[in-house]
């Protein structure tokens, strides 16, 4: 998804973009999730999450239609749910279900769909772009480098058949398995520093049909018991995806993941699973597809935005950094990183062309100016006119060039300043979540003070979002990225969520005590230290496309509907 929407975001940009694809399209890709799914083999080698649950954030929703209008209008034609976060979900905690939110400020509007339709809708889109070519079966073995230490660049991509394709810009977006890495240091490029956090984590899942009566009893199209750490190892989501599929999709922490049987899996779930919502429903249901199980859904970011790639090469999606996808931010994360480079490439290449119509305006200003002193004149011929005109377009070409290559070469510090704080927000909800197991494994994270507390925090106000509704909209808008996370703190819920926060356990810290006036100066100091931390996490508004915001005036998606 994300090297789909970055081919869309560049194509202004470039006369032609070449989309490098590994994977060689299967007859299965024309057919439907269910045929997806049933499938022998792995049909997405490159994305092996392809036969999971997905669904598209209200974000992610917007950012896709800005790429490309009438993406939205495709999935509902093609059959998918366009419902509503806050009307058409329940979301399960073991301190309840979140409140209901009756009256939203905005509607928050999400897209229940395969990851197969989202992607293969996608793809659409780019094959009929007349200047993106996508070429299948072609896999990158490398990077193909030019210059000295001080000027060194990437120009191109090795490709694993033998042979490279030259560019001016590359962009990598090969998902979690990329070798970029070793790329960038077999070119004598420093590594950026990594931080991961893994839980173990894995999802057990198939598609299956509803008995009509059950699906028309139900008054929402998705039902969301999420794990919660650190006592609850275990979740299951079950969601209605188009041509009358439903997914279920079993989460489990620390290994714990059952066999990927049907008998197993259910038993799993009846067992581990806090809640008996999900298996009940589930049980009256009939499997379309087998169950598969997929693990190391861990956490990683690849801190790119301390340690740049070299000019010429920019890295995003899972590449980038890549989240548990409990949380379902990871495709809105890769759309907004790649509307942000397309806008911040094309204003880039308009100010280095400003720059040299100016230039060349005084250069023009410069020489009227000499020649004035002079009366002599000459009568150009036909011949010498033609000289020129094709003189001023060679000119004009070059300059477009140059105007480029300009852009391209500053363009990672810009990008990753802007970039690094959408990546940010997401990281602390599916990171900092699960580094409170214990089990879970750090590179470069630490339980530090004002982690334990910001966790807490936002502990108390999942729990408060199962009796608030005002709290359970803004965990909602916050969850969907059309907000800051700060918007948890605003002080009506701050209040809440001080009050629940110390009604809590709050993880022994060294010179501090449980109890007292101690522990709610720590709150409040958390609270404090939360809003400067999130907020700054998220770039400012000069940097376009960067702040969480909604997108939308309405809040809506072509079509979509409430349940009964």
């Amino acid at each position: 998804m994300a090297g789909l929407a970055a081919a869309l975001a560049l194509a202004p940009s470039f006369d032609r973009v070449l989309l490098l694809e590994a994977d060689t399209p299967q007859d299965c890709w024309q057919g439907s999730a269910a045929d997806v799914a049933q499938a022998p083999g792995q049909p997405r080698r490159g994305v092996s999450q392809y036969r999971f649950m997905h669904a598209l954030l209200a974000r992610g929703a917007t950012e896709l239609e800005a790429l490309c209008p009438g993406y939205l209008a495709q999935l509902q034609a093609a059959g998918a749910n366009m419902t509503d976060y806050y009307q058409d979900l329940r979301f399960g905690t073991p301190a309840g279900p979140f409140a209901r939110v009756t009256q939203s400020s905005q509607p928050l509007p999400i897209v229940q769909a395969s990851r197969h339709l989202l992607e293969h809708t996608l793809r659409r889109f780019v094959q009929q772009h007349p200047k993106v070519t996508v070429m299948y079966g072609a896999a990158a073995a490398g990077l193909v480098f030019e210059g000295g230490d001080s000027s060194r660049r990437v120009v191109g991509v090795q490709l694993a058949g033998g042979g490279e394709v030259r560019g001016d810009l590359v962009v990598a977006a090969a998902g979690r398995r990329v070798k970029l890495p070793g790329w960038l240091q077999a070119g004598g490029w420093p590594a950026a520093p990594v931080t991961s956090v893994s839980a173990n984590t894995a999802y057990t899942t198939w598609f299956l049909r509803m008995p009509p009566e059950v699906e028309a009893s139900l008054p929402y199209s998705g039902v969301y018991h999420s794990p919660s750490p650190p006592e609850c190892l275990a979740g299951a989501y079950l969601q209605r995806d188009e041509a009358g599929l439903w997914m279920v999709c079993g989460i489990s922490f620390d290994r714990q993941a059952p066999q990927p049987s049907l008998e197993a899996a259910l038993s799993w779930m009846k067992q581990a699973v806090y809640s008996d919502e999900v298996h009940g429903l589930v049980s009256q249901g009939t499997p379309v597809s087998p169950v598969q199980m997929l693990g190391a859904l861990n956490n990683k970011w690849s801190h790119y935005e301390q340690v740049p790639p070299p000019p010429g090469l920019v890295v995003l999606g899972d590449a980038y950094c890549s989240l548990n996808p409990t949380y379902a931010q990871g495709i809105t994360v890769a759309a907004i990183q790649a509307r942000l480079l397309g806008q911040l490439l094309a204003q880039r290449i308009a100010a280095a062309e400003h720059a040299h119509v100016a230039a060349v305006a005084a250069a023009a200003d410069a020489s009227a100016s000499s020649s004035s002193s002079s009366s002599a004149a000459s009568l150009g011929t036909d011949n010498s006119s033609a000289s020129s005109a094709a003189a001023a377009g060679r000119g004009e070409v070059a300059a477009r060039r140059a105007a480029v290559a300009a852009a391209v070469s500053g363009l990672n510090g810009e990008f990753y300043a802007a970039a690094a704080g959408v990546v940010g927000a997401a990281w602390g909800f599916a990171a900092g979540r699960d580094m409170l197991y214990p089990f879970a494994q750090l590179q470069g994270e630490s339980r530090t003070l004002q982690w334990r507390l910001m966790q807490g925090y936002v502990s108390a106000i999942f729990k408060v979002a199962a009796v608030d509704s005002e709290t359970a909209e803004a965990v909602g808008r916050a969850m969907n990225m059309t907000a800051e996370p700060s918007v948890l703190f605003r002080p009506s819920i701050a209040a809440k969520g001080v009050v629940e926060h110390s009604r809590l356990h709050l993880p022994q810290v060294p010179g501090f005590t449980e109890h007292g006036e101690c522990q709610h100066l720590l709150i409040l100091l958390a609270i404090g230290t939360g809003v400067q931390s999130f907020a700054s996490s998220i770039a400012h508004d000069d940097q376009p496309r960067a702040s969480l915001e909604v997108c939308n005036s309405s809040g809506r998606l072509p079509g979509q509907q409430h349940l009964p």
